[in-house]
């Protein structure tokens, strides 16, 4: 079942008959966008995991109809929430690649990834030990990581870099303020 059939979809982003048209279209076009950039690094925690369970688009398509079951069909939300709540979806699992990280080197220079490797038996099989400790670190650190992944820059194959938001005034107020 598409996402854009949940009763959260239709009721926030999906509304057509929301007051605030362009903004509503606005927010549904940069919510598009967004879920193709981070399709494209999902695709990355297979590769880089893959003996991990499922964590690609359709996966975190199938958190609206979820989140739909557990509040009711009628649970109003405007755009820019259901904006904000699909934008969470997106990027809950996102973190779980090297990509997120910087790349596998900028992973194993945190002290957390050189803590959970100083703790294992020298005995075990080096590149074993090393995806075990990659692993229990990005798991670590994910919810971390996903506070800032909005201000982060992504670098795809062909050597072009996205944001996850390209909408530099919508992006700006998902950018973690200290």
């Amino acid at each position: 079942m598409d996402y854009k059939e949940s009763s959260l979809w239709c009721n926030s982003l999906g509304n057509e008959d929301y007051k605030e048209k362009e903004l509503r279209k606005r927010l549904c076009d940069e919510y598009e966008s967004s879920r193709k950039k981070v399709a494209f690094l999902l695709s990355k925690i297979q590769k880089d995991f893959p003996n991990l369970t499922i964590h690609d688009i359709s996966h975190i398509d199938s958190l609206w109809h979820i989140a739909s079951t557990i509040i009711g069909k009628n649970y109003e939300m405007n755009p820019l929430e259901g904006f904000v709540l699909g934008c969470a979806f997106l990027v809950h699992d996102a973190v779980l690649s090297y990509d997120a990280f910087g790349g596998v080197d900028a992973l194993r220079n945190t002290r957390e990834w050189q803590d959970y490797y100083a703790d294992y038996d020298s005995n075990r099989k080096s590149e074993e030990l090393i995806k075990e400790c990659d692993f229990k670190t990005i798991r670590l650190l994910h919810a971390k990581k996903a506070e800032d992944i909005f201000s982060q820059i992504f670098q795809r194959e062909d050597g072009t870099s996205f944001y996850i938001i390209d909408d530099l005034s919508l992006r700006e107020h998902f950018i973690k303020v200290n």
